[in-house]
């Protein structure tokens, strides 16, 4: 039985025995949901509790407040005594932690709490609660000005329908969960009468007056800039020198870390982080963080690829010109007092020969840099973009070995991988000129340290510019420190990004990032995901939620978990100017996500773009993506893109056994299910669903029935739902496909049409009402998914 007891607990976090500390919103169609940012609605999760309210009639049925301006003292008296009346059909409580507990009260009662509702500051008071008692629910007082704060005391008009709606904030205190829960019940079992709220912020331990934001933790230096964007709407943790076993201790905490190059990233710190969902790289570099351990763990790490490219850029070029002018040794000479001028003597770098391994964003700032000094410029990469080269003047050469002969300066620029770990190792420094010299400003490890000090003591390598090393900073008596002494090496200590514009720059990226993610928004620069740009991420963004609702509309539609269904292949075909996009990891991992939500519990869910790959594959779910440019679809069809979803029976694997196929190739025929999606005005639309034309939202509940196309039908369903207390908010219905017209079904086998009807309801459909539906009337299916 509901008790008490068990009400404040579901509307309590288990952990830690504290408030959820989210906000509550009550939407136009009637669920209180949870959010944690302003910019998105999410269900609570991790033992959180989601309280849901189905409107009866989908009406709220609330006195307007006056205008303050418009009313005399004696009107804003009487405004005080109006009374919020909500009219309600059930109350919901559920626990993503254990069984849904559902409360029902009998259709048609008429649920309320008498209380005042003062303009411009609302609050309750439980009619059962006697003055003065000390379990009565108030409104807490005041602490630091929070009361007064305009955000939280605002009236909205949330929809059409609710117009003349004043909505009534709710704050509540720790101390006085347990008593709102008794008020609830106590009115509940008296009279049937509940309190009626849309908006509730629940304050932690009642004193602080914030709602509940993630966590974020920095155990080294960001911008002052980047931490204000973070402090904005989210809990920043700034903890410097933590050891690597109090790093461990503490990410438990922490939705979030960001970290320069110091800190070491390892596997056990991401497992450690049982609540991390993103890891930020303030710079380019993640070679300090396990990518395969977070990327199994689901975990997002960016870095900010363009922060400190004119940085790293220019850094190369201040090691090139010292390294060909002599410039550390000759201001060290002059510094002791000598005057070396014949010693000195440099090389001009005008028609030298720059060659560069690793044309990207670094490698062709460097190029355009060299080559406004007038120096030749080669590269050695076998993804460079060979328009962008040609724009910088670039020569791109086929082997490496043709590069390392041309080369007067060396120059690397590529990412620290097992492929380039020492790439320029003895043999390749043997193949160079002795007049040569090289520069790496990109990741230490790139050259072979002790190699390349062999060479510079043989003299078979003029010079050096080093800025990064294998171990930062270096042993005494490694070969790094010795190459730091070198009277041929220019070294400076990993200076690349090291300028005030671009520290600032990269922590503005990665602060701005980890507020996306921590959102609900796509990552722009995740590497152990796809690189979204800005501009694709404005095309990504809708078509994300529109396959994430096509992957649970088939799942729930076509492919009920009772239902035996042989195993099937997934097909998504991205059609249009979608068809162009760089990437469409983003769409992959939504519809996965889709298709596994409603037969997985959200505990054991945890689906992005970063692991989708990886579930895939484990869950044995076969899934190609294809694309098709069709020119004309704008014209024909109304919009730029679309998305279509082909579900086909998976070919049986040759075999030597008897055992007959359970489905029939006709069975298989008519189990192969397409759906097409597209998005107009940022809102997914269906446009097909199996056989049948349709244009719908997928949005909240939907009873799809599938009937003769024949006249009555409509009536039938709408009228068998209006006597059950079903509120029908929109209906579309779908013609069946003029080229499907042949496929088995009972309609085709008895000489009729068919036709699908799809309702958006208000609440829910029982099963003795979908059974009702289906029978001689004409209607041969009727189902409910839940969007």
């Amino acid at each position: 039985m509901l008790n008490a007891r068990a009400l404040t607990e579901l509307l309590t976090l288990n952990t830690d025995d504290t408030l959820c500390k989210q906000w509550w919103l009550m939407t136009p169609n009637g669920t209180l949901l949870a959010y944690s940012q302003p910019s998105g609605i999410k269900t609570l999760r991790n033992k959180a509790a989601v309280v849901a309210l189905s409107w009866q009639e989908h009406q709220l049925l609330m006195q307007p407040q006056p205008n303050d301006s418009e009313q005399d003292e004696d009107e804003a008296s009487t405004s005080r005594t109006r009374e919020p009346v909500v009219s309600l059909r059930a109350l919901t409580i559920e626990s993503t932690t254990s069984n849904v507990l559902t409360t029902r009260v009998q259709a048609g009662l008429l649920l309320s709490l008498e209380g005042g509702v003062p303009p411009r500051r609302h609050g309750f008071e439980p009619k059962t609660s006697a003055e003065g008692d000390d379990d009565a629910v108030y409104p807490p007082e005041d602490t630091a000005g929070a009361a007064t704060s305009s955000e939280e005391l605002t009236t909205s008009r949330p929809s059409s329908t609710m117009s003349n709606a004043a909505i009534s904030i709710l704050r509540l205190q720790r101390k006085k969960l347990d008593a709102l829960a008794d008020a609830i019940l106590d009115e509940l079992e008296r009279t049937g009468q509940i309190v009626g709220f849309t908006i509730v912020k629940l304050y932690e331990n009642g004193t602080n007056g914030h709602a509940a934001r993630p966590k974020v933790l920095i155990p080294e230096k960001v911008s002052p800039d980047g931490l204000k964007l973070l402090q904005a709407s989210l809990d920043v943790h700034e903890r410097k020198g933590l050891s690597p076993q109090e790093l461990e201790e503490v990410i438990g905490e922490y939705d979030a870390l960001i970290v320069r190059s110091e800190t070491k990233v390892t596997a056990a710190l991401l497992a450690a982080g049982k609540r991390l969902r993103v890891v930020a790289r303030a710079g380019v570099g993640v070679d300090n963080v396990d990518l395969d351990a977070a990327t199994k763990l689901g975990i997002i790490v960016v870095n900010s690829p363009q922060g400190n490219i004119n940085a790293a850029a220019e850094h190369t070029i201040a090691l090139l010109m010292a390294t060909a002018r002599n410039i550390d040794i000759a201001s060290a000479s002059l510094k002791s007092g000598k005057w070396e001028r014949s010693k000195l003597v440099g090389v001009e770098v005008k028609g030298k020969t720059l060659a560069i391994i690793g044309l990207g964003k670094v490698g062709l700032t460097v190029a355009r840099a060299a080559g406004g000094l007038g120096m030749d410029l080669i590269a050695f990469d076998p993804y460079a973009n060979t328009s962008l080269a040609a724009s910088a003047n670039v020569e791109i050469v086929s082997t490496m070995d043709e590069l390392l002969k041309q080369a007067d300066f060396l120059t690397i620029h590529t990412p620290l991988i097992a492929s380039t770990k020492g790439m320029i190792s003895a043999n390749e420094l043997a193949k160079m000129k002795k007049t040569a010299r090289v520069l790496n400003v990109a990741r230490g490890g790139m050259f072979d340290e002790a190699a390349l000090l062999e060479a510079l003591e043989a003299g078979t390598i003029a010079g050096a510019g080093i800025d990064v090393f294998t171990s930062e900073p270096p042993a005494p008596d490694d070969n790094a420190s010795k190459l730091i002494a070198h009277p041929k090496v220019v070294a400076t200590p990993h200076l690349g990004a090291s300028t005030v514009e671009a520290q600032e720059n990269v922590s503005i990226d990665v602060c701005t990032q980890v507020i996306s993610i921590l959102s609900g928004q796509m990552p722009r620069s995740a590497v152990n995901a796809p690189l979204i740009l800005p501009e694709e991420y404005r095309t990504l963004s809708p078509f994300v939620s529109l396959l994430e609702k096509m992957g649970s509309l088939y799942t729930q539609h076509f492919q009920p978990p009772s239902a035996s269904q042989p195993r099937k292949i997934f097909h998504l075909t991205y059609t249009g100017a979608l068809a162009s996009a760089q990437t469409t990891k983003p769409l992959f991992a939504a519809f996965l996500k889709g298709l596994l939500t409603p037969i997985t519990s959200s505990e054991s869910l945890n689906i992005n773009l970063v692991n989708a790959e990886i579930v895939a594959k484990e869950r044995g779910i076969l899934i190609n993506e294809s694309r098709s440019r069709e020119e004309d679809l704008e014209s024909s069809s109304g919009f730029a893109s679309s998305v279509t979803l082909t579900a086909r029976v998976a070919p049986r694997s040759p075999s030597v056994s008897r055992v007959p196929d359970p489905f029939s190739q006709a069975q298989k025929r008519d189990q192969d299910h397409t759906i097409t999606g597209f998005v107009s005005a940022n809102t997914p639309y269906i446009s097909r669903l199996g056989r049948f034309e349709c244009r719908f939202i997928p949005s909240g509940t939907l009873l799809i029935c599938r009937n003769f196309d024949s006249p009555g039908k409509i009536g039938v369903v709408g009228g068998r739902l209006g006597k059950a207390g079903v509120n029908i908010r929109f209906m579309s219905v779908a013609p069946i496909d003029e080229d499907e017209g042949e496929v088995d079904g009972k309609g085709n086998g008895e000489g009729k049409n068919e036709a699908l009807m799809i309702l958006g309801i208000a609440g829910s459909v029982s099963k003795e009402v979908k059974e009702s539906l289906v029978g001689e009337d004409g209607v041969l299916e009727a189902g409910v998914v839940v969007l």
